[in-house]
């Protein structure tokens, strides 16, 4: 933090906040739960950070002259939407929960978010 000229602590300015490898770590196990839902990040995961200082760690770990590491992993698996038997799963688990895509999430593709799980329905609805 930065001292004024009493000693007291001013705020950094969003953005230069520093996150630890186990912040690094609760980002990613909010993404895995929530999708990049921000403030359900903030609320459940990282209460001490700012959503903007959330969004700015998320956007500066997945740039391309970012170094390889489990956020970057994370968006380019999710970026692809689910895979065929991701997709299967899916299927059965809507079959047994309904439309509960919370419980889905839950108990099923643990892996993805109740919104990717539910947009990726809604394309399954679709497509047939």
């Amino acid at each position: 933090s930065i001292a004024d000229v009493d000693g007291a602590e001013q705020a950094q300015p969003v953005g230069q906040r520093k996150f630890t490898r186990a912040e690094d770590d609760l980002l990613l196990s909010g993404l895995t739960r929530f999708g990049p839902d921000w403030s359900k990040i903030r609320t459940h995961v990282l209460p001490t950070k700012e959503e903007q200082d959330i969004l700015l760690r998320f956007r500066l770990l997945i740039r391309r002259d970012s170094l390889d590491n489990s956020i970057k992993a994370w968006k380019l698996a999710h970026a692809a939407g689910l895979s065929d038997k991701e997709n299967a799963l899916l299927s059965k688990g809507v079959q047994y929960y309904g439309t509960r895509f919370d419980l889905i999430a839950n108990k099923v593709l643990v892996n993805r978010s109740e919104k990717e799980l539910r947009k990726a329905y809604t394309k399954l609805i679709a497509a047939n």
